[in-house]
């Protein structure tokens, strides 16, 4: 037992010199094959001074760890466990800086074997107004993605990112892009380059369960005057019912009024404007609008406007 409470004493209270000891350990702690009872290694800091109680300073030019924690034992408990009780903290957890240090990354994960529980895990129940992650990327980035995600092999079972909603009215989105940039670039870009034939949808919207009343795209143009909401480029060669640049297949009984496709033009349409307009290229029997109507309905019908 050591103590320096008689005077302010400057130096050291254990100074241990290896310089010439490079085969054996500094200090060396045997718990041994007992159940504890008591921490192996306590440090009370009670202080009030705006120093580390524990710092390590790193000169060393190796490849050597500068903590190096081996777990061979059935070990239940967390290797590194951060724990604030009362006081209002504000410093973090864990700061990360990583300075001139331009090649390393500041957190690898490597997880291998058949895992049981995630990788990563938050479990937050705050009702904090800030974002569970944040990142502002204020340089000049040239390489990929703020996210990358590959894969070495093919997900079976699992999705690269997967939101669960529980029950309940939702009040915010669960992607929001909030982009005020001005940008030529799509603010989402799939690109599809799959060397075989791939038979899964790029993107795929499904409901189930209780009636919803909301719209499965809705495009709200605003200001965007010279763009339109939807462009389709398509070159495939289109066989019987395939390749078809839009396809709307409709099962559903259409009650009064109600219309499988619907075109309002509210505002004056030009003299050389059109609400539909087709043009096509075709051989001799090919028609630019085919029309398949059966039992009782009409094939065509005007209501108001002139036939031409």
């Amino acid at each position: 037992s050591l103590a320096c409470n008689t005077a302010a004493a400057t130096g050291h209270v254990i100074a241990i010199d290896t310089d010439t000891n490079l085969a054996g350990n500094a200090l060396y702690i045997d718990a041994g094959a007992k159940t504890r009872t008591g921490d192996l290694i306590l440090i009370k800091d009670d202080g009030a001074g705006n120093v580390s109680a524990l710092e390590i300073d790193v000169t060393n030019t190796g490849s050597g760890d500068t903590i190096d924690i081996d777990v061979d034992s059935v070990h239940t408990g967390n290797e590194i466990s951060v724990t604030y009780a009362t006081d209002a903290a504000t410093g973090d957890a864990l700061a990360l800086t990583m300075g001139t240090n331009l090649a390393g990354s500041a957190i690898t994960l490597n997880g291998t074997g058949i895992r049981t529980d995630d990788l990563v895990k938050i479990d937050d129940d705050s009702t904090t107004n800030s974002p569970i992650f944040d990142i502002n990327v204020t340089g000049n980035a040239t390489g990929t993605a703020v996210f990358d995600v590959a894969f070495g092999a093919t997900p079976t079972d699992m999705g690269l990112i997967k939101f669960t909603a529980t029950t309940g009215a939702g009040s915010v989105p669960q992607i929001l892009i909030d982009d005020a940039g001005e940008i030529s670039v799509p603010r989402i870009d799939i690109n599809a380059s799959s060397a075989s034939a791939a038979s899964g949808n790029t993107l795929d919207i499904t409901y189930s369960g209780a009636a919803h009343t909301g719209q499965a795209i809705d495009l709200n143009m605003g200001t965007n005057v010279a763009g339109h909401a939807i462009d389709i480029t398509s070159a495939g060669t289109g066989t019987a019912n395939k390749g078809n640049a839009l396809n709307v297949d409709h099962s559903g009984i259409l009650v009064a009024n109600a219309d499988v496709v619907r075109i309002a033009a509210t505002g004056a349409i030009s003299a050389t404007s059109n609400a539909l307009a087709i043009s096509t290229i075709g051989d001799a029997g090919a028609y630019a609008l085919y029309i398949d109507a059966t039992g009782s309905a009409e094939g065509i019908r005007v209501d108001a406007g002139t036939v031409l």
